[in-house]
């Protein structure tokens, strides 16, 4: 971390952090953490390697990389509330400019993968649905600490990338 603002990084910058680089370095940081105490920039900064920028405006600290050629964003935020103990960590993968793009580029960890590895760590996996049943996104629990995962398919055409659910973000939270 430097005292430097935050601006996103392209990925020529950072050829080693691929979009499975980031969430590999994610899931580490969440397989180390016990209690929502131990979620802190400084733990952040030491298991994912990543230099985190203080971004003023969302006031959050943040690193993202962004992917001229696909139009895709993704990157680690961490949010600490001063006035109190909240906190969150999450990851995220965004395409600003086509909301409904192909998720391909930034796929190569998907939903399932996920998963398994959360599920792998000690987490209990449980899905929560809206009012008509349809699964809006899950939730991964163990003592203390909860992981919200949101997905979403890879496409909506071919049929075959409808059947690949990929992930938009993973947030780490106290369990309540």
């Amino acid at each position: 971390m430097t005292s430097d603002t935050f601006k996103p990084s392209l990925a020529g910058d950072y050829p080693e952090i691929t979009p499975e680089e980031m969430g590999r370095r994610f899931l580490k940081l969440v397989d180390g953490l016990k209690t929502i105490d131990d979620l802190t920039l400084e733990r952040i900064l030491e298991q994912t390697k990543l230099p985190m920028k203080y971004a003023p405006l969302g006031k959050v600290y943040s690193f993202t990389i962004h992917e001229p050629k696909s139009g895709w964003y993704y990157g680690v935020d961490f949010y600490q509330d001063p006035g109190s103990s909240r906190k969150t960590a999450r990851l995220v993968f965004g395409n600003p400019a086509d909301k409904e793009a192909d998720m391909g580029p930034v796929c190569g960890v998907n939903f399932a993968a996920y998963a398994s590895a959360l599920q792998g760590m000690g987490f209990t996996m449980a899905d929560i649905r809206d009012e008509l049943g349809r699964v809006e996104d899950y939730r991964f629990y163990r003592p203390k600490i909860s992981v919200m995962v949101a997905h979403r398919h890879q496409a909506r055409s071919p049929e075959e990338k409808l059947t690949l659910f990929c992930v938009e973000s993973i947030s780490i939270h106290a369990a309540n």
